[in-house]
C-alpha cells in the first residue's frame, strides 16, 4: 500500500456498473461461455500498454473442475475491476496482477459468491481494497494507515481467522473446566471414602 492508486468511489462505481457478460458462466470441461484465460489476456494487453515481449502463460485461468466456477468467475470479475483507465500502461504492475489473478483470489473465492462483491456494499469496498493493496497500491487520498485499517476492518478471511480462534479458545476453556470439574469430584469422592 505504499503507492498511491485510483479513487476508491471510481472502483466502486466499476464495480456497482458490471456489465452482465462479466457474469456469464466461464468455460469449465467445455461447458460455459467466457474464457477466462482470454479476459485476461486482454487485461495484460492493456496494462502493459504496447506488445512485449514477456507473456506469461495464462493456464492458470483455466480448470476442467466445477468447483473452480467461483474462481474463475472472481478472476473475469476482478480483470474487469483493473481494466479501468487508471491501470493503462502501468505495465510495471502487470507481475502483480498476474499473480493476484492466478491465485491471489483463492481465499475470497473461497468464502465469498462472487456476485456479492456487486451486490454488497463492504463486500464491493472489501474486494476493491484486497486488490489494490496485493498491488501495493492503497485508495487515492488515503494514508497507509487508513488504508490498512479500512480493509483488515472489513476483511472477511481475517474475520473468520478470528472466529475460528475464538471458537477453538471456548471449546479449550469448555475442556479445561470440564477436566477440572471431574478431578474435583474424583478428589471429593476419594475424600469421602477415606471418611467412612
Amino acid at each position: 500500500m505504499n503507492q498511491e492508486g485510483p479513487r476508491l468511489e471510481k472502483l466502486i462505481r466499476r464495480l456497482i456498473d458490471t456489465p452482465d457478460v462479466i457474469l456469464y458462466e466461464p468455460v469449465i470441461k467445455d461447458k460455459g461461455v467466457l474464457s477466462v484465460p482470454a479476459v485476461v489476456g486482454d487485461l495484460l494487453r492493456f496494462i502493459q500498454g504496447t506488445p512485449g515481449v514477456h507473456w506469461p502463460d495464462l493456464s492458470p485461468f483455466t480448470s476442467n473442475s466445477g468447483l473452480d466456477r467461483n474462481r474463475l468467475r472472481m478472476m473475469v470479475l476482478v480483470a474487469y475491476l483493473l481494466h479501468d483507465d487508471w491501470f493503462q500502461g502501468k505495465a510495471h504492475l502487470m507481475e502483480r496482477m498476474f499473480k493476484l489473478l492466478a491465485t491471489g483470489l483463492d481465499p475470497l473465492a473461497k468464502r465469498i459468491e462472487v456476485n456479492r462483491f456487486i451486490e454488497d456494499p463492504d463486500r464491493r469496498e472489501e474486494l476493491i481494497r484486497y486488490c489494490l493493496a496485493q498491488l501495493d497500491l492503497r485508495p487515492s487520498g488515503e494514508r497507509v494507515n487508513q488504508a490498512k485499517d479500512r480493509l483488515h476492518a472489513l476483511d472477511t478471511v481475517e474475520a473468520e481467522r478470528v472466529l475460528q480462534a475464538t471458537k477453538a479458545a471456548e471449546e479449550k476453556a469448555r475442556r479445561l473446566r470440564e477436566e477440572i470439574k471431574r478431578r474435583l469430584e474424583e478428589e471429593e469422592a476419594a475424600a469421602k471414602s477415606m471418611r467412612e
